[in-house]
Parts: C-alpha cells; sequence; structure tokens
C-alpha cells in the first residue's frame, strides 16, 4: 500500500486513478479480506467444517442479493469454495 501507485487497473471492472484513490481502494479490500475470513472461519465453526455449507450460506449472503454486474454462478461457487477450503485446510480447528 506504501507503493506510489497513480493507476490500478482490476482485472475485471474497475480502474483507480491517484494515489489516494488506489490505497484507499487496497485498505478496503484489506478490511474485506480480513472480514471475509472471520466469517467464513466461524460460519465453519458453526457447520462442523462443511465447505459446501459454508459456501451455501455465503453465496446466499453476497451473490444471490447482487444484483449485477457478475460472474457466472458456476465461476463463482469455484471460487468462493477453493478459497473456504484454503481456510478450512489452513485455519480451521476442528
Amino acid at each position: 500500500m506504501e507503493f506510489p501507485a497513480e493507476v490500478l487497473c482490476q482485472g475485471h471492472h474497475f480502474v483507480f486513478v491517484g494515489r489516494k484513490a488506489v490505497k484507499d481502494f487496497l485498505t478496503r479490500s484489506l478490511r474485506e479480506t480480513e472480514y471475509f475470513k472471520t466469517h467464513v472461519l466461524e460460519l465453519l465453526r458453526s457447520e462442523n467444517g462443511s465447505v459446501e455449507e459454508v459456501a451455501r450460506k455465503v453465496k446466499a449472503e453476497q451473490y444471490d442479493p447482487n444484483p449485477g454486474p457478475k460472474q457466472t454462478e458456476k465461476a463463482y461457487l469455484l471460487n468462493l469454495k477453493s478459497r473456504i477450503t484454503h481456510l478450512a485446510e489452513r485455519f480451521y480447528d476442528k
């Protein structure tokens, strides 16, 4: 976040211009990443480690109510389950 970037082009939709805009985006992104990790670990505990159940709940919270634009459901679920599985393998304590 200390890199003096003037422009950040994301791979999907958005471009951030100006050092403040880039840093603000990265700050929000880091905060959302920490929230996702904490939330998924809480869900894993409540769902006895079930990646499928956690994915179903996260999808219902994030993907389903989003009117778009959004990636296809199949691609979203593939990515989501991969992220949940990674967290489960690294941090979930049964």
